[in-house]
This record gives structure tokens, sequence and C-alpha cells, in this order.
């Protein structure tokens, strides 16, 4: 009817191509608006526009802020200042070359230097031969520490005393310690007297010497 209309179509613009750099250099998960990101040939694709980032990694603080991407395509280059949330930490142990773990991950072999995020943190030694240790250190974020050395002991020796008949008292070095049978458990390569008493028998006693994890069986009545 002769009649024309005229419409205004509104371009969206095209995401921006973002890089983010953390310094120092670190892996870690970036939230765009609360929601994980990946990246594509090295780079986001983020919408235009104001969104909030957020960085978390175990060893720095975290990391938020507000970005304004440009968007149409565009390469942009944001970086991330990281604050450190941990300290160098020597430990050592006596004797040495023992596995240490943080918790359920291994460290290394002692003597070593570690970085160990702050806070209240749990080691465990590890020595074939020895009786497992662990120690809690308070970590503080860029206070490096030297820790005393720990000292592992020896696994204990282990002696099954019985005795015919049984229910005599046993005693390891004048500590009385039960009735027959029994199992001891000894100092490893230390002088340790086990006796045994029970009514209209003689007594018996009986010196030991045994080495770190040793297992002996003895019916001394």
């Amino acid at each position: 009817d002769g009649s024309s209309d005229t419409h205004t179509l509104k371009l969206k613009k095209l995401p921006g191509k973002v890089s983010i750099i953390t310094e120092p250099d670190t892996t870690g998960q970036i939230l765009i608006d609360n929601k994980p990101i990946n990246q594509i040939n090295g780079y986001y694709e983020i919408e235009a526009g104001i969104h909030s980032l957020d960085f978390t990694h175990p060893m720095f603080l975290p990391y938020s802020s507000s970005i304004d991407v440009i968007g149409r395509g565009k390469e942009e280059k944001i970086i991330l200042n990281l604050e450190p949330n941990w300290a160098s930490i020597s430990i050592n142990s006596v004797p040495s070359n023992a596995k240490v773990y943080l918790s359920d991950e291994y460290l290394g072999e002692t003597p070593l230097i570690v970085d160990i995020v702050s806070g209240l943190q749990e080691l465990i030694f590890i020595k074939e031969g020895y009786q497992k240790k662990t120690s809690l250190i308070r970590v503080n974020k860029d206070q490096d520490k030297k820790l005393d050395p720990v000292k592992l002991k020896l696994l204990p020796s282990t002696v099954r005393v019985s005795s015919n008949p049984e229910g005599a008292k046993v005693f390891l070095n004048k500590i009385f310690k039960g009735l027959s049978p029994i199992e001891l458990s000894l100092s490893p390569n230390e002088n340790e007297v086990i006796s045994l008493e029970l009514d209209g028998y003689y007594s018996s006693n009986k010196n030991f010497n045994l080495r770190s994890n040793q297992k002996v069986s003895h019916d001394l009545i």
C-alpha cells in the first residue's frame, strides 16, 4: 500500500579474548561471575562488560576483583598479583632418610626444605624399623622456619610369655604386667628381665636383649 517500516537492529559484541596471567606464574581455579571457565587456544572467551573474577590456589591468598572486558574479539591481558600463603620449612629427623608426608601428600625424605601452606599442619615421619611419628606444626605465611629434628624410636621387640600351668604372675624389670600367657613389648637393644611367679612353683627369670621388631615366644615355667 506504499507504506514502509524502518527497523533498528542492535548488534551484540563478540566475546573478548582474555589472557589471565598470574604473578608469580601458577595454575589455579578461575571463576568468572562465580562460574568456572576454561581456556580456548590459550585464552578465555569472556562476554563484553563488567564481570567478577575470582582466583584460588592453596598456596596463595584468594584473589578477587572486577574486570571490564572490551569484547568485539579483541585480545586483552589481565595480570593477577598473588600474595603467597606459605612459608619454607626445613625438616630433619634422627636418623635421617625418613619419608615425610603432609597428611596424605608425600613431600620427600629428610633432610628437606619444602613450601607448606599456612595454618596448623600435620607432618608424618615413616622409616623402616622405626615407629611412625606424627608432628603438628603451625605455619605462618612468609615466616620461614627450621624445625628441630624429629627423633624416631625403634620399633619395640615382642615376647609372648607362657607357662604351664597358666596364670603365673609376669613381671618386666620387677614391674607386674599381668598373668600368663601374655605378650610384652620390650625396648630394643636393651637388657630386659622377665620374671614369673606362681604359688607352689620355683620363680623363673629370663634376660632378653632383642633387636628392633624382633618377636619371640618363651615358656618360662
